[in-house]
Formats: structure tokens, C-alpha cells, sequence
């Protein structure tokens, strides 16, 4: 039994996309996650934090596919997928190397970062998809916009227009569309790694250099700060407002 028609069997089709729906599955974000530990190994083994043989055999390892029946209800008890992906991963690279995967990092880096790696393809595509549109419209416009049509007002004739001038409409948000995206690009295609607490401070001084490697083995920018530390900061903004209210209040 379906709950929506995102996944009903035949409604999907009408919502569905067949080029970007490969990213939110399973097997794409667990491919990621595993993207993220083999380059993790190898930016911790590049800076002294873990055995270089370790990271050789966490790379060997991360050609690995979950048993998704058991991940499925391990979250259901663990609410987040991550435990019993390592835990899997940790028994297929077995001793002395599996004590060093996954070293430093939290469940959020790993969640947080195989979507972002997952979103950049998601981007492109929508990037692409937007400029052959606009492309495609600029051709019938070459080709009929100076042919009549009527206009229309709540459905009822209104006063006479181009192909042209209907064109020109459809087209106009496009350029704003294709701008959104590249501004987006930057802010949100930015690596996450900030540990327990979004310190890193199992790594010490090498916390700066490991996430630098991190990110140059993922093609990702590395931000100032773990950017998942802020979840709580947000959780709190109500009671920051509710506070400035009462504040207000009592000098007003």
C-alpha cells in the first residue's frame, strides 16, 4: 500500500522525475557515504591521524552495499541511518583497521554531506534543463512570434497579442531561475565536518588540515564553521523572539 502518489506504482508518473529520482535513493546516498569515509581515511591518513595501511583498507572496504533491510530498522530504533551503516561497514573491513573509520566524524557529516553530494548533479541538470527551455523558446519565438494571437482575460477574449508577446512572458522568469541557481551553487554545495560538536576535536591541531583534504577529495569548499551546529541555534530563535517581546514589553 502506497501513502502518496510520489511513491504509488503508477500516480508517480505524473509527478515523478526518472533523471533526478536516482539521487534520493537508497543505493545513491549509501555510494556517497561511502565516497565520504574512503576520503576521510585518506585525509586523516595524509595527516598522521590514522594508520596510511587503515586508510587503505577503509577504501578497499567502501566498495561495500548495506544490507538495506537491516539499516531500514536499525533507524527505526537508532533514528538516523548512520550506526548501523558503520557498524556494517566496520565488520566487512574487520580488525585492526575498522577502529579508525569513520574516526572524528558525526552522523550529521556523513547524513549532511552525501546530500550535498547527491544535490550538485540535481543542480547541473536544472541548470541545463532551464538554458535548453529558454533555447527552445527563443527558436519558436524566432520562428512564429510575429504571428496574431488573442489575448485572454479570465479566459474571455481580451485584445490581440503576438507569439511574441507570449513567448516573452513565459520566458522572462527563466534568466531570474538560471541566476537563483548559481547563487545557490555556492552556499549550498559546501562541504559538512564538524564532529560530535562541531569542533572536531578529536583531531586537535589537525582538525583545519584534515577538513581542507576532506574537501579537496569530495570537490567541495570547506566553510569557516560545521554548519550543522547551527540546527540548535535555529531551534532557539522562538524563544530569542519570545524573550525580545517580553523585553520590549516591560521598557515599553
Amino acid at each position: 500500500m502506497t501513502v502518496s502518489p510520489f511513491d504509488h506504482p503508477l500516480l508517480s508518473g505524473l509527478l515523478g522525475d526518472d533523471e533526478i529520482a536516482p539521487q534520493f535513493s537508497l543505493e545513491a546516498e549509501i555510494e556517497e557515504m561511502n565516497y565520504f569515509e574512503e576520503a576521510l581515511a585518506r585525509a586523516e591518513a595524509a595527516e598522521g591521524i590514522i594508520p596510511e595501511a587503515a586508510a587503505e583498507a577503509i577504501s578497499i572496504g567502501c566498495a561495500f552495499a548495506a544490507d538495506e533491510d537491516a539499516v531500514r530498522t536499525a533507524a527505526a530504533r537508532d533514528g538516523v541511518i548512520v550506526p548501523e551503516y558503520v557498524r556494517q561497514l566496520r565488520e566487512r573491513i574487520g580488525p585492526p583497521h575498522a577502529q579508525y573509520l569513520h574516526f572524528g566524524a558525526t552522523s550529521q557529516d556523513l547524513v549532511d554531506t552525501s546530500l550535498i553530494l547527491r544535490l550538485r548533479p540535481v543542480l547541473t541538470e536544472f541548470q541545463e534543463r532551464l538554458q535548453r527551455l529558454a533555447a527552445a523558446l527563443d527558436d519558436v519565438d524566432h520562428r512564429f512570434g510575429s504571428n496574431p494571437l488573442m489575448g485572454r482575460t479570465r479566459m474571455q477574449a481580451a485584445v490581440p497579442i503576438t507569439v511574441g508577446d507570449r513567448l516573452a512572458a513565459w520566458r522572462g522568469a527563466l534568466p531570474r531561475h538560471i541566476e537563483r541557481l548559481d547563487a545557490l551553487a555556492p552556499r549550498l554545495l559546501v562541504l559538512q565536518f564538524g564532529g560530535a560538536a562541531g569542533t572536531l576535536d578529536k583531531l586537535g591541531g589537525k582538525s583545519a588540515a584534515v577538513a581542507r583534504r576532506l574537501g579537496e577529495g569530495l570537490d567541495l569548499p570547506v566553510p569557516d564553521r560545521s554548519w550543522h551546529s547551527r540546527y540548535a541555534s535555529l531551534l532557539t530563535l522562538p524563544e530569542l523572539d519570545v524573550g525580545y517581546r517580553l523585553v520590549v514589553a516591560e521598557l515599553g
